[in-house]
């Protein structure tokens, strides 16, 4: 059986957000015009804030002469690193360094408006599908983040585009192997969501065109990933040690992933769930009552929905991947960590499932109010991504230029997390020591008249013994408070 045609795809009154002809006539270009001005945004300060670890892991193997990148020893795919060395030729930046991840974000908006028109939202509906996507905390965070997660979101939504219109002829088969390619050669995660096509494919799209094109859409992106697959293969990266996921990690990712959509937090209070607990997550309960809201309501719809075969497909997109995510961390001695950020490809494709259901409710105020609901909490994630100092990036780059005018020759700086002194490392140099968990901070010999000491937010190391001992035989002399870093300077008496 064929994929039905569009009408049969919508979902019950989709289309129906405007009653009078006049509204749905300036329904589509109004929505559009707004979504166009908050794609803008996924540009706007792209270096307000300090680079991170990974961020600093991006720049040692993107920078270089032109089309000459280092994959270094992560072997991580390296379509990032090369973009990215092409804008830090023609200006080292923080901004040009994630210049890539916001051009992939902001192309994510028109991928998802077409998408959403595939699947058989009217033209206003794919409108506020564009809408929601411009507006999304997922791909605010990884546009202005100079990884390739924002290429992972786009790849994968061009990937399901080309396979709901695999049988269409051979053109769309080729695009969908280049686009899973492209998406490879991103992020290997993107395989869960060919996992997701094969699934929707072999359940529900059981036709020989689709399976034939798939089969060979999948075969065309395996050769084009070979190249790297057997140098990847010829180069091993170092052993890496992961603890497997326990309870609190795993209730961070179901955390993690819920608020990435809903939109009311953007980090912080996950790490902090490792150091506060359930405390971490109290301190969210407003928005965490709001964002419950804005999902069980419409989900008094799902019985119908999943009558329908674009919300089936929709579903199984935005649910695959964080649930393979989840099983592959239980499992002994696979090399993978339950993070949302390996499930980022699910959430426009959740964005789309949750509008689809919204949109089945016939009262308008329903609809609408549930609309507003959302737009409201992820304005809120907007809002505390560029003007709430909680939300901000650990501000290394501020510490270390207080310490380039105020250390002296000779003066101890302590840092209390490894990450951090990659990225103090990239900012100011390495003159420093690092307290990572296994030093024995008992031991650390304490010279000189001064010294300093730099502490991130405690959710990877606690300086506490350390900073007992300052402070019994120093007293502090002054203290620099930047978002998620303080500064301390320490003095003998």
């Amino acid at each position: 059986m064929s994929l039905p045609a569009r009408k049969e795809l919508a979902p019950a009154r989709a289309g129906v957000l405007c009653s009078r002809p006049l509204m749905r006539k300036w329904a589509e270009p109004t929505i559009l015009a707004i979504a166009a001005i908050l794609v803008a945004l996924h540009f706007a300060g792209l270096s307000r804030m300090s680079v991170w670890i990974d961020e600093v892991v991006s720049y040692a193997c993107s920078v270089g002469p032109w089309l000459r990148f280092h994959v270094g020893e992560t072997n991580i795919p390296p379509l990032y690193y090369l973009l990215a060395n092409i804008c830090l030729n023609i200006r080292d930046s923080e901004a040009f360094l994630r210049l890539p991840a916001a051009v992939a974000g902001a192309l994510c908006v028109p991928a998802a408006y077409i998408l959403a028109g595939d699947l058989g939202f009217s033209r206003p509906g794919r409108a506020l599908v564009a809408l929601l996507a411009s507006l999304s905390p997922w791909l605010f965070l990884y546009s202005q983040e100079a990884r390739s997660y924002s290429l992972l979101i786009l790849f994968s939504l061009l990937s399901a585009l080309a396979f709901l219109r695999i049988d269409r002829g051979k053109r769309w088969w080729f695009l969908g192997g280049i686009f899973l390619a492209l998406g490879l050669w991103s992020q290997y995660v993107i395989v869960f969501v060919l996992a997701a096509f094969w699934a929707h494919a072999l359940g529900f799209r059981r036709e020989k065109k689709v399976l034939v094109g798939l089969s060979l859409a999948t075969a065309l992106a395996l050769v084009l990933f070979a190249p790297w697959a057997v140098y990847t293969a010829g180069h091993p990266p170092h052993a890496v040690s992961i603890k497997k996921a326990w309870t609190g990690d795993l209730a961070a990712f179901v955390y993690g992933w819920f608020t990435y959509f809903f939109g009311f937090s953007l980090g912080p209070s996950i790490r902090e769930m490792r150091t506060d607990g359930l405390a971490a997550v109290a301190r969210e309960w407003p928005w965490l009552a709001v964002g419950a809201v804005a999902m069980v309501i419409p989900m008094l719809k799902i019985r119908s929905a999943l009558r329908e075969k674009g919300f089936i497909f929709i579903l199984v997109c935005a649910l695959a991947p964080p649930v393979i995510v989840l099983a592959l961390s239980l499992f002994p001695g696979f090399n993978i960590t339950c993070h949302p950020r390996y499930a980022a490809a699910s959430g426009i494709f959740l964005v789309m499932a949750w509008l689809w259901l919204a949109m089945k409710f016939r009262a308008r105020v329903v609809r609408w109010g549930l609309v507003a609901l959302m737009l409201g909490l992820m304005g809120v994630s907007g809002f505390n991504f560029f003007f709430n100092r909680r939300y901000y990036k650990e501000d290394v780059r501020s510490a270390a230029g207080v310490l380039k005018v105020e250390r002296k020759p000779g003066e101890p700086v302590y840092i209390a997390s490894g990450n951090l002194g990659l990225a103090l490392g990239y900012y100011w140099g390495n003159d420093f020591t690092p307290i990572d968990p296994w030093t024995d901070q008992d031991t650390i010999r304490l010279v000189g008249k001064r010294a300093w000491l730099i502490v991130a937010r405690e959710w990877e190391v606690s300086p506490q013994p350390l900073k007992a001992r300052l402070e019994r035989d120093y007293r502090l002399l002054r203290d620099w408070d930047f978002p998620g870093v303080r500064l301390l300077l320490y003095e003998r008496p």
